[in-house]
Order: C-alpha cells, then structure tokens, then sequence
C-alpha cells in the first residue's frame, strides 16, 4: 500500500508582493501596487501589478528598470 503524501500549498505571492515593494522602495509615492490582479472574470490573473503614476518618473531601483 502506497504512504499518501499530503502536498502542502505554498503562499508565495505575499513574499513576492512584499520584497517587490521593498526593492521598488524609492519610487514608493510614485508606484501603485496591486497583489494578484485579476486579468478577467475567469481564473486568469497576474501575481502583481506596478504601475508608474507618472510616465516622466525614473525608476532608481536596477531590478524596477527592467520594468
């Protein structure tokens, strides 16, 4: 008889969500933050949303330019 193995569910979208939000710390005022967008009214959706409120704004953070 196989053991069942019980798989445990990793949240990592929080981590992800917060350490984003840290390295993007410069341009906090000028960056709007969503966790979890949701792309449509089906299942489909993004881990995060960073827009720029002000296209003219420079994004100081190396990770953020790629962006």
């Amino acid at each position: 008889m196989k053991d069942i193995v019980k798989s445990e569910k990793t949240y990592w979208h929080p981590a992800f969500f917060g350490a984003t939000k840290w390295e993007l710390k410069e341009n906090k005022d000028d960056l709007f933050f969503d966790s979890e967008y949701q792309l449509s009214h089906q299942a489909l959706e993004m881990d995060l949303l960073v827009i720029k409120k002000d296209p003219s704004v420079v994004v100081k953070n190396e990770i953020g330019k790629l962006f």
